[in-house]
């Protein structure tokens, strides 16, 4: 790359994962970050009105968007109209998504199907204009060229990066918030939106089971929201040992999510999509050694035995073994301490830009 290039990026939700680091790597950076307070008109409006006028002369040398829906839609189409060179930006199977969201999920009227399909259609569209793809990781590279039959080269691997000036969190404050007297605490962070991710949730409720029944001294946390926390809530709920059940904690959304990851001594995350979740670059930033399942991009996060523990197979006896191995390795700590090594080398926002520039860059120039 000869010349510093100037990028657009628009984004609908956590902005600062491609605006700290863009404007840390070589390039200029304008942000269109969309107010999720807006109203839906609201919201477009500003989007488009802002894109207009970032996209006339000089125009930028590439707009980079994650959004979906109408308001992806429109802003590829501004990018098309206006002949600025645009790249999609994935931050997980979004396909399999809309699928969970609008097909398998808990409400299957008329109304859920035709929103289905209008969703699916504007998403097609927003993808076949883009230039090219950065997506979070390997694995979801290879959905992305399968679903859209782009070649390898269109699409580049740029991980997540850190929170930037993150807060610690107080372990004392979660404590007395939620109740929680267990010495040793297991979490897991999710999102209950997706069948995907309740269904790794209840494969860990039941492999906790027993760890908890032999390990009295043990409480599992799980935090997150979504049409599924009831389900969650049910499968304690149907433990029979009331010692154990009360050492579950499902709590729903939980704002100050840092008090927890304080609190925590240990990760535990199984689910079945994601892309690069961010739940466990934010446990390995606390220093807390996690357990996962092998896939998606989680087998890009964590190493076996160096940084925390693989399971072979998603399965509550799986779960169940591997969590009793890393609650009785007194080497727990150095997995949690190598994982914040680790991640601070390889997620550091600066690092992160400079790939994220080379890959837009790449994209651009059809390199």
């Amino acid at each position: 790359m000869t010349d510093a290039l100037r990028i657009a990026a628009v984004t609908a939700h956590r902005s600062h994962e491609v605006a700290e680091p863009l404007s840390l790597a070589d390039g200029t950076v304008q942000l269109v970050d969309i107010d999720p307070s807006d109203g839906f008109l609201e919201r477009n409006l500003n989007t488009v009105t802002r894109l207009l006028e970032l996209t006339s002369d000089p125009k930028p040398d590439a707009v980079l968007s994650d959004c979906l829906g109408l308001l992806g839609f429109l802003v590829a189409a501004i990018c098309v109209l206006r002949g600025v060179p645009f790249v999609f930006r994935f931050k997980g199977n979004h396909w399999q998504g809309l699928e969970e969201i609008y097909r398998t999920g808990k409400d299957d009227g008329f109304a859920t199907k035709l929103r289905y399909y209008l969703t699916y259609a504007l998403d097609e569209a927003i993808y076949r204009s883009a230039r090219g793809y950065v997506v979070v990781s390997a694995e979801l590279k290879d959905v992305v060229v399968e679903r859209t039959g782009c070649r390898p080269e269109q699409v580049h691997v740029v991980h997540v990066p850190l929170v930037p000036d993150r807060e610690d969190g107080s372990a004392r404050a979660a404590r007395e918030r939620f109740g929680i007297e267990a010495e040793t605490v297991l979490l897991t962070v999710t999102n209950l939106k997706y069948p995907s991710k309740y269904d790794g949730v209840r494969t860990i409720v039941e492999g906790m089971e027993s760890v908890l029944a032999s390990h009295e001294d043990v409480a599992y946390v799980v935090a997150g929201g979504g049409a599924y926390l009831d389900d969650v809530r049910a499968a304690v709920d149907a433990i029979a040992d009331p010692a154990v059940r009360g050492r579950i904690h499902a709590l729903g959304f939980v704002e100050n999510v840092a008090d927890l990851y304080a609190l925590a001594d240990a990760f535990v995350y199984v689910s079945h999509i994601d892309g690069y979740p961010r739940s466990v670059l934010e446990a390995q930033q606390s220093a807390l050694p996690a357990m996962v399942n092998a896939a998606h991009g989680m087998v890009e996060q964590v190493e076996d035995g160096e940084t925390g523990v693989v399971l072979k197979e998603a399965t509550s006896e799986q779960v169940a073994a591997q969590v009793t191995r890393l609650l009785d390795d007194d080497d727990r700590a150095r997995l949690g301490e190598n994982a914040r090594t680790r991640v601070r080398a390889e997620n550091d926002p600066e690092t992160i830009g400079h790939q994220l520039v080379a890959a837009i860059d790449a994209i651009v120039s059809g390199r």
